[in-house]
């Protein structure tokens, strides 16, 4: 099995703080938006520094993994995070 590279890392764990953002958002305690805001932005940032393929082209010139991990967190971001 390959190992994983750093833009794979990165894209795994913006996938992993996808539903960690809604839990914050619904779950109600004080400054549950703030919290569910921060982990969003957190979220955004390992978007743009994986997004832009600097780091993802970098590493792995040949990225098709780096790419469909990429594509399937940008859909959840679109698709479940933005409606809220």
């Amino acid at each position: 099995m390959k190992q994983l590279n750093l833009p794979n890392k990165i894209t795994l764990a913006r996938i992993a703080l996808i539903p960690i953002v809604v839990i914050l958002y619904f779950v109600n305690f004080p400054y549950h938006e703030i919290a569910a805001c921060i982990v969003f932005m957190l979220c955004c940032s390992t978007d743009f520094i994986d997004g832009k393929k600097y780091l993802a082209t970098a590493v792995d010139p040949v990225k098709d993994q780096t790419d469909f991990l990429a594509q399937i967190s940008y859909e959840q971001l679109e698709h479940i995070i933005f409606p809220i």
